[in-house]
């Protein structure tokens, strides 16, 4: 089974799917794959707690986590990321279940070779930037992929422009 984090309910609107909502988050789910978004982005429902329950209820060891992203039009792979959201899931969560208080984000991302995401959050509508030499601009990657990483999840980053209407996770 394959496990996809989307970033938003923006993300899964774009792809056009129906949920199953269960607590703080939404589900969808295929034959080899199941989706998983927040009901909203903040902090009630991106934290250690809500993330590691998800990882531990579907024994996740590796996830995609799908996010918005403007200036490209294919699905691009993130390797390294700028939080310019203003939020961290972290502060006031850590240190959680005998993890560190801080996690180390120098390796976060799977992949080494792709694209710096710069995340603006809720100002993401609002940036007219769009892909500036490695960096693209995305909506919430970099304090989610955070928060999975710190749970323990290899994380893989992948960015969706808006042309895209599916993805099979790759």
């Amino acid at each position: 089974m394959k496990y996809i984090y989307l970033c938003s309910g923006a993300v899964a609107k774009q792809l056009e799917f129906v949920s199953k909502n269960k607590e703080n988050h939404n589900y969808n789910q295929t034959k080899s794959t199941t989706y998983i978004w927040p009901n909203t982005t903040n902090k009630e429902t991106i934290n250690p707690i809500d993330i590691n329950a998800i990882k531990a209820d579907y024994k996740i060891r590796d996830i995609v986590i799908l996010d918005r992203v403007r200036g490209v039009t294919t699905v691009t792979i993130a390797s390294d990321h700028i939080n310019r959201t203003g939020e961290n899931y972290l502060i006031g969560n850590t240190p959680h279940n005998g993890m560190p208080r801080f996690s180390d984000a120098s390796s976060l991302y799977k992949e080494k070779t792709g694209s710096v995401f710069e995340s603006y959050g809720a100002k993401y509508n609002m940036v007219g930037l769009t892909k500036t030499g490695n960096k693209i601009v995305s909506e919430w990657l970099a304090p989610i992929a955070l928060v999975w990483s710190y749970v323990g999840a290899t994380v893989v980053g992948r960015g969706i422009p808006e042309n895209i209407k599916h993805y099979n996770g790759e």
